[in-house]
């Protein structure tokens, strides 16, 4: 029952709820189809597999970011083979802007051993465009992560199914 409250909350089940016909029951079901969903696409088979290019990291990550409607910054962690060992979440913000801890970053990354890493977030606004914060979030953690032996690969700005590598874009080295 609490967490069905809370859930409902969280999801804006509250307003699902007075909608004809949509009770509690319904509203906390649905409440878990995003997160159903995002299990779904994240835990394919694929997902367990080196992932050789930049292409293939992007699509990895775009799955990531299904039904986040808040900037989310991501980091895909990979070993020495580059199989993806964890992707996770280092920051939330509000609906235009994240905050980026360089220091939370570099520890999530030496906490599971990667030699090789990938930023990502999402500009929910709908365009994948760096943004100059971006550019200058991505040359720090960059530096920090050299500093520790780490390669920071890319920073992947994801818009809907659409995705904009800084380095491609010529905005990191």
């Amino acid at each position: 029952e609490e967490n069905g409250a809370l859930l409902l909350h969280a999801d804006g089940g509250e307003q699902l709820m007075q909608v004809e016909g949509v009770g509690e029951h319904t509203a906390v079901l649905l409440g878990l189809i995003k997160g159903i969903t995002q299990k779904y696409l994240i835990n394919t088979p694929e997902s367990h597999h080196p992932l050789k290019t930049k292409e293939e990291c992007g699509a990895y990550l775009l799955n990531h970011f299904v039904g986040r409607w808040d900037e989310t910054v991501m980091l895909l962690c990979l070993d020495a083979r580059r199989v993806p060992i964890c992707c996770r979440i280092v920051s939330r913000g509000s609906v235009n802007t994240a905050e980026v801890s360089v220091r939370k970053v570099v520890e999530a990354a030496l906490a599971v051993n990667a030699t090789t890493v990938m930023l990502a977030h999402n500009h929910p606004s709908g365009i994948a465009v760096p943004s100059m914060e971006d550019i200058i979030t991505t040359r720090r953690v960059g530096i920090a992560l050299d500093a520790v032996g780490i390669t920071l690969e890319d920073h992947i700005v994801v818009a809907g199914r659409d995705y904009v590598s800084l380095r491609d874009s010529n905005y990191y080295d």
